[in-house]
């Protein structure tokens, strides 16, 4: 696409911030359109640090002060103000973000703009249930994780930077993997407790679940179920998202609870080599696990422990040929760069 042909887009987001725990994948998201866009006006909620493409503009709308919302409709109708004065192509992008679908996207929607939003989550709420009647288009990884009904939704994967989780798994392929891994924020919506609850007592797998330790009385209920069952249960605070790939290296096995939608932190494990346990469909098409029972012509079993045992009775040249294809596929299905070209594609149909 040649820079005269490339659109200009307005992108809403959470937060622009590397050191983010919880959303510096977004980043990779500014980035990818960034190649494929004149320019990009990112309108963030919260900016921290971040390195990216020189035709990348960056206006925090809230931040942290006591005006910080006064501040937010002020820098949002700064952004109606520069879509107006902007005459080349352009569209309109909300990203997790549905409250500015709901304002400034109600004025876009009135000035006829290609307007659409990514939404990837299970919970569902009224903002978004408003946001879907403004936004033209809308957008997620998999069937059930928009969850509001729409006759207007695209499944296009999850959308991440897979090449360096694919680097990681190429580049530690000789390290000997071992044990159960989950990562994300510690809450009774992952259905932690649910592997517990699987595996016999007394398995010798370790196990770590990762992530931000806010919901204390959860973390004592897991602790308590992983000492009645003997479990050897690990639960460690987030690392930074920048030594997750390589961390990931060191696990056989990634666990993910969810049961509708997809954790991209699953797609990230299945893109570094981990096979991936869940009981969630959507979750093991996107990270190419049911490729791989397909292959084998075996229904997914339907225990956690059971699909476990599988792969532990497979020899160690045939789980490096599995982690393999699992590598290969989810890093292709959920490249960020696809994802992004074909919502650009979609916005700027006619």
């Amino acid at each position: 696409m040649s820079d005269k042909s490339k659109p200009v887009l307005f992108l809403f987001n959470l937060e622009t911030d590397s050191n983010s725990e919880v959303l510096a994948a977004g980043l990779d998201w500014v980035r990818a359109f960034a190649q494929q866009c004149s320019r990009v006006y990112v309108f963030s909620t919260h900016v921290g640090v971040y390195e990216l493409p020189k035709n990348v503009i960056i206006k925090e709308l809230s931040g942290k002060s006591i005006f910080r919302k006064i501040r937010w409709f002020f820098n949002n109708f700064w952004a109606i103000y520069v879509y107006l004065k902007t005459r080349e192509t352009k569209v309109v992008f909300h990203h997790m973000s549905q409250y500015t679908v709901i304002f400034p996207g109600i004025i876009f929607k009135f000035l006829s703009a290609k307007q659409g939003l990514w939404y990837a989550h299970a919970k569902s709420n009224l903002s978004l249930i408003i946001a879907e009647k403004i936004s033209k288009y809308n957008f997620t990884s998999a069937p059930g994780a928009f969850p509001v009904n729409s006759d207007n939704v695209f499944f296009l994967g999850q959308g991440i930077e897979t090449s360096k989780f694919r680097s990681a798994f190429i580049n530690n392929i000789e390290l000997k993997r071992t044990g159960i891994f989950s990562l994300g924020r510690i809450n009774a919506v992952k259905n932690l407790e649910n592997l517990l609850l699987d595996l016999p007592n007394s398995c010798d797998l370790e196990i770590e679940f990762m992530g931000r330790l806010d919901d204390t009385k959860y973390i004592d209920t897991l602790y308590s179920q992983a000492a009645k069952r003997k479990l050897k249960l690990v639960i460690s605070n987030a690392l930074e998202y920048k030594k997750i790939p390589e961390y990931l290296t060191k696990w056989k096995y990634y666990y993910c609870g969810t049961y509708i939608a997809v954790d991209k932190a699953a797609v990230e494990a299945a893109s570094s080599g981990c096979i991936v346990i869940s009981l969630n469909t959507n979750v093991l098409n996107l990270t190419g696990m049911a490729e791989v029972y397909e292959f084998y012509d075996r229904k997914i079993p339907q225990s956690l422990f059971d699909q476990i045992l599988f792969f532990e009775e497979l020899p160690e040249k045939e789980i490096a040929i599995i982690q393999e294809k699992i590598s290969k596929a989810s890093s292709a299905l959920n490249d960020v760069n696809r994802t992004t070209e074909k919502i650009l594609d979609s916005l700027m149909a006619k």
